[in-house]
């Protein structure tokens, strides 16, 4: 049948009590608590994200994950853009020299699992598997930390704008992606309950940067992200409170949101979105409604671009140098959209998945529903289509196409088959005459 969105939910009273510290840890969400929005003075961002050292438990994961090869401390500012930047002398764990990390067969296995549009994942590369057997003590204690009660936050200091010191940003891709590959390897092993906690565990690290202030903050998000929505159909276990968590365009909110206040970044010294010095930020603003009010799949490269140059033109007509800026500036802004636009939509359809197997779990029997009651999601005008197979499996694809951003990333696919496929037996009449009774 068709269906958009927000899927039914399982009745809570019905769920599986051996999930129970899954269904705590998905809905807990501490550094989620900032909200996605753009301010319109310089004060009230500031008010939002006021100056924070690491805490504890961010240093903490420092030192543990220098131990795996992974840098997750701050890196120095580069003296020029020809020159890498160097670590500063400030304490901070990072690895010892020689220190290896298996990430590029990390990366290998998940562009190749994660384009399978079906539960079946494939064995781990020796070298990566040997690496997560001799890392298990300290990949355990990140996941302890991850989904402990004492928050995990990096430095943050809006006053300094792009100078500010941020958490290295390769790191956390690295760190979570790890945790990515371990839970698929215990969804391999027929351990969907570790793999859900693993998954917790890495999701924690999106959560951080997305409550972040920079744009950046919110592109690895999503290059992070991409990697857990897209694991999270592997795993064969109602993943209690994720639905939720990926509904709504979360990752489009954020980016949106983190390209207004780039406005609050600069060194104009605007203080508001008033007068000359806040045109910039007033075409952010206009930009930004005008993207929220289109439907998510219905967007356009060129769209998009039409919607910035209207915004620039109308609210800066006569300041050539600040139009030139945008120009240079919005082809990564928007490119950075469409990345976010395709993994809520991805989401979308990841949180399909979990609502039908939620579903499926609270059933006496374990069938796939016969339907999905639904409502209206990031495509309302491109509907997802479900359909229930004899051999025991349910398919979810969305009705159209989307618009991919450029880049050489891979892409989920927007067709996926949950369960494992089992022989249909079909039962054949017996020979002679039917008789039929009067």
């Amino acid at each position: 049948m068709l269906y958009g969105a927000r899927a039914l939910r399982s009745d809570p009273a019905r769920r599986p009590a051996t999930l129970a510290a899954i269904v705590v840890l998905a809905i807990a969400s501490p550094a989620m608590a900032v909200n996605p929005e753009g301010f319109s003075t310089r004060a009230a961002f500031q008010a939002q994200f006021p100056k924070s050292e690491a805490s504890a438990s961010a240093l903490e994961l420092e030192r543990l994950s220098a131990s795996l090869g992974i840098d997750l401390a701050p890196q120095g500012l580069p003296r020029d853009e020809s020159v890498p930047p160097v670590p500063p002398d400030d304490g901070r764990a990072r690895p010892a020299p020689g220190t290896r990390y298996a990430g590029s067969a990390a990366a290998q296995f998940l562009e190749r699992e994660l384009q399978i549009s079906d539960e079946r994942i494939g064995a781990l590369a020796p070298e990566l598997e040997r690496f997560l057997k001799d890392q298990e003590g300290a990949l355990s204690a990140i996941e302890s930390l991850l989904l402990g009660s004492s928050p995990v936050v990096w430095e943050v200091n809006v006053d300094l704008g792009h100078d500010a010191v941020m958490p290295n940003m390769l790191g956390q891709v690295q760190l979570g992606r790890l945790l990515v590959v371990k839970a698929l390897l215990e969804a391999r092993t027929d351990s969907p309950e570790a793999a859900l906690r693993t998954l917790e565990a890495s999701w924690r690290l999106t959560e951080e940067l997305l409550a972040r202030p920079e744009l950046i903050s919110q592109l690895i998000a999503a290059a992070l992200g991409k990697a857990q929505v897209g694991a999270l159909r592997k795993i064969d276990a109602p993943a209690f409170g994720w639905p939720e968590r990926l509904r709504g365009g979360p990752f489009v909110a954020f980016c949106l949101a983190s390209f207004e206040n780039e406005t609050w970044f600069s060194a104009s010294g605007a203080q508001d979105l008033r007068g000359q010095a806040g045109a910039m930020g007033r075409a952010r603003r206009r930009t930004a409604d005008e993207v929220r009010r289109r439907s998510w799949c219905g967007w356009r490269k060129s769209e998009l671009a039409a919607i910035w140059t209207a915004a620039v033109e109308a609210e800066m007509p006569d300041d050539e140098e600040g139009r030139s800026l945008g120009d240079i500036m919005f082809p990564n802004i928007l490119n950075a959209l469409l990345r976010a636009r395709r993994l809520d939509v991805d989401a979308e359809l990841t949180a399909l998945v979990v609502d039908a197997r939620i579903e499926r779990a609270a059933s006496r029997r374990r069938n796939w529903p016969r339907r999905l009651v639904t409502g209206t999601g990031v495509c309302p005008d491109q509907p997802w289509t479900y359909v229930v197979s004899e051999n025991g499996t349910a398919r979810i694809r969305l009705g159209a196409t989307v618009e991919n951003p450029e880049g050489p990333s891979f892409h989920l696919p927007l067709d996926f088959v949950a369960g494992k496929p089992r022989p249909v037996v079909r039962r054949t009449p017996p020979d002679g005459p039917v008789r039929k009774k009067l």
